[in-house]
């Protein structure tokens, strides 16, 4: 059993520089056609899940909380 809970307050508040990081990577990403897709593995808050989606991405983020994969469609 886990003793690390899920409190999207902290991440937030202590792990936004993840999200940071990322977004730099997304404007890497090579384009090659209309509805590429990708899978978010540890979106934690989803910003850039909700990121790769507005710049046209099928995205699905997933997460795995308190032992548990959650997904999440955006």
């Amino acid at each position: 059993m886990s003793n690390i809970t899920w409190d999207s307050n902290n991440y937030s508040k202590h792990f936004s520089f993840v999200a940071d990081y990322g977004s730099a990577l997304i404007d890497m990403i090579e384009r090659t056609s209309e509805g590429m897709s990708c899978l978010d593995l540890g979106c934690g808050s989803g910003k850039l899940t909700a990121q790769l989606r507005q710049d046209g991405f099928d995205v699905i983020g997933m997460a795995a909380f308190g032992g548990l994969s959650r997904g999440f469609n955006r």
